[in-house]
């Protein structure tokens, strides 16, 4: 059985604030709800889990919007969080991104556990956060293959 590590980055542009483009009010906003789509490898997809980036939460061009520049712990997020197969059959149902954070225990027993068999499946993550900081980061899929030509 091999096992593989697939990721799914959301909102990564706002690890390099100058990238952002600013065109008025909330710069934010357009990150705090809005989907990706990605292709997951074939195999069976056994759990997936939400790996936070460290994220200042600074305005860009101009004076950070959080307390000294200090990352916002995603837990700190109320952030909706649903992921469905490329026919909208849910895979995972609406949940806060909290029900993806690493849970105690070994490297793979700390995954939300799911059962999805993909063959090259498109998945869909939608993401909606209430509130105003945004959430960044990348979701990371464990897949497991039968058919490896492992050694």
């Amino acid at each position: 059985m091999k096992k593989i590590y697939h990721r799914t980055k959301i909102n990564e542009v706002l690890l390099t604030p100058e990238d952002i483009v600013v065109t008025g009010g909330d710069p934010f906003k357009p990150y705090l709800k809005n989907h990706v789509i990605d292709s997951l490898p074939a195999g069976r997809c056994t759990g997936v889990y939400f790996n936070e980036y460290p994220f200042s939460g600074g305005a860009p061009s101009g004076p950070p919007s959080t307390p000294s520049s200090v990352a916002l712990p995603f837990m700190w997020s109320n952030t909706d969080i649903s992921i469905t197969d490329s026919k909208g059959i849910e895979i995972t149902r609406e949940t806060d991104i909290r029900d993806y954070h690493h849970k105690a225990g070994g490297y793979i027993e700390g995954f939300k556990k799911i059962d999805f068999l993909s063959n090259d499946e498109t998945i869909r993550i939608d993401w909606h956060t209430l509130g105003k900081m945004p959430v960044c980061g990348e979701f990371i899929f464990l897949i497991e293959q039968e058919d490896c030509e492992c050694k």
